[in-house]
């Protein structure tokens, strides 16, 4: 075991003990003869993704956690002095804004119930777990209908199958947790997970060589399951052979990502496809950086090309609201596919566009290809405007038509929380109040099972990638997670 894994397994998981204090251990990937080659690899890379954050193995923070981290959940208590009056909160919780939370009381009390929400979560989507033996192993997945977005529905293809996108999110979000295989209670939960990860991806005449793909899953699915290996390498107890052999796996579904990357520099729902768009694209840099902060190859021509892509789906002041799809186009949107108009933008196309600049190492500003720079503090504002202030087809942002919680919910938060942590680093209060408010939107969402100390969120794709997705968002800021790293 080396160095920066033995200082991993010595930190206890957010549920697992206890702790006075938030702590950090992180070694470098260049500290590590072995890596001497990614050393070089690394000193190529654009600015921004060679970033010692980024080209660390590991890192894990444990938050806080009080002694009640199991208790029942009881609602967060409302403040009604210092000018905070109950019809305030009563008011601002009508219209989607943030209760407030003014003192470190009624702080504690929402970080106490969002822990024991996620923590009941994760004891839920365990028991979902399917297992099996394939070849001598035991493989484990989670089952969601398969399909894709269509305008505002989502057409289901293989109803309850074995879904890799779906398995990969589950994991991360015990990983999430501090559990991986080697450490943790749900350390073989995560390891059924990779070994059916593994075995769902192909050789060369099976199909497409290296897509993850299962009952029809598509290029999401290969995007998350191709992040969670990557993660899996960065901190994971695994031996040398398993190492080895998930990472070999790893390159080849790298590699399928980088072949499959289409004149536009984008991807789109199968390999090969002609269009992209940015749904697609920023799930497949997120993998792609994920692999290369653990040593595999990628080609900076493929990096360059997607950010070229992203930024030209950002709506610049001169093009707000030229186009139109329903709503005007608002300046630092996203567009979906810049390259077919008129095309939409969307809130979370928006957080989609913001990510994967981040993950093309762009942070703060980026050159447009018209030559210009811009600023993303304009992309920021929409995102945390968004859900106080605009509707969806003249329903609440969290619930469509028939009362469900839309397809996009869950997906769009799981990146507006990423980048607006990222942005926090230099405005920690914009990131402090975003929590504030997804934790109080998602505790109304979380459904407890009476009689049991399990609970689980819902949405009209299913209760697994739900469940999955809220607690990876409610616990990106741990930090356990490499790709979260600030």
């Amino acid at each position: 075991m080396e160095a920066w894994q033995r200082a991993l397994h010595r930190i206890p998981s957010v549920s697992d003990e206890p702790m006075t204090e938030t702590r950090s251990i992180t070694t470098s990937l260049l500290g590590h003869s072995r890596n001497v080659a990614l050393a070089a690899l690394l000193v190529a890379l654009p600015i921004g993704l060679a970033s010692a954050s980024q080209s660390e193995h590991a890192s894990a923070k444990a938050a806080d956690a009080d002694e009640a981290a199991e208790a029942e959940m009881v609602p967060v208590s409302l403040p009604t002095s210092a000018g905070a009056a109950s019809a305030t909160a009563e008011d601002a919780e009508a219209k989607g804004d943030v209760v407030p939370v003014g003192t470190t009381q009624d702080r504690a009390a929402l970080e106490r119930d969002t822990r024991q929400a996620v923590n009941k979560a994760l004891r839920w989507l365990a028991e979902q777990q399917e297992v099996e033996e394939v070849d001598g192993q035991l493989v484990g997945y989670w089952r969601n209908d398969v399909g894709f977005k269509l305008n505002t529905s989502y057409r289901i293809e293989v109803q309850n199958g074995r879904h890799p996108g779906v398995t990969a999110l589950a994991c991360l979000a015990f990983m999430a947790n501090g559990h991986y295989p080697g450490r943790g209670a749900y350390g073989e939960v995560v390891r059924r997970g990779m070994n059916f990860i593994l075995h769902a991806i192909p050789s060369s005449a099976d199909g497409v060589d290296g897509f993850i793909s299962f009952d029809g899953s598509r290029m999401y699915s290969h995007a998350f399951a191709a992040l969670f290996l990557a993660e899996l390498l960065g901190m994971s107890n695994l031996n040398a052979s398993e190492e080895e052999y998930l990472r070999q796996k790893l390159r080849r579904a790298v590699a399928m990502i980088v072949e499959r990357q289409n004149d536009h520099g984008g991807w789109r729902y199968a390999p090969g496809s002609t269009d992209s768009d940015m749904s697609q694209v920023v799930c497949q840099l997120q993998a792609l950086r994920a692999a290369q902060s653990v040593g595999i190859r990628v080609p900076v021509q493929t990096i360059n090309e997607a950010r070229e892509h992203v930024a030209n789906s950002y709506v610049t002041r001169s093009e707000a609201g030229q186009h139109r799809w329903r709503t005007p186009h608002l300046e630092g949107e996203f567009q979906y596919q810049y390259s077919q108009q008129p095309t939409r933008t969307s809130w979370t196309l928006t957080a989609a566009g913001l990510v994967a600049l981040q993950q093309a190492g762009v942070y703060h500003q980026f050159e447009h290809p018209n030559g210009r720079t811009y600023s993303l503090d304009s992309t920021i504002q929409r995102l945390t405007q968004h859900p106080r202030t605009r509707r969806i087809g003249g329903h609440d942002f969290d619930q469509n038509p028939r009362g469900q919680i839309p397809f996009c919910y869950f997906y769009g938060h799981y990146y507006a929380a990423q980048g607006i942590y990222q942005y926090g680093r230099e405005e920690p209060e914009v990131w402090d109040e975003w929590k504030t408010y997804v934790q109080q939107r998602f505790l109304r969402h979380f459904r407890t099972i009476p009689g049991e100390d399990k609970g689980f969120w819902s949405d009209q794709i299913g209760n697994n990638y739900a469940t999955a997705m809220a607690c990876l968002v409610l616990q990106l800021h741990h930090e356990y997670l490499p790709i979260f790293l600030k």
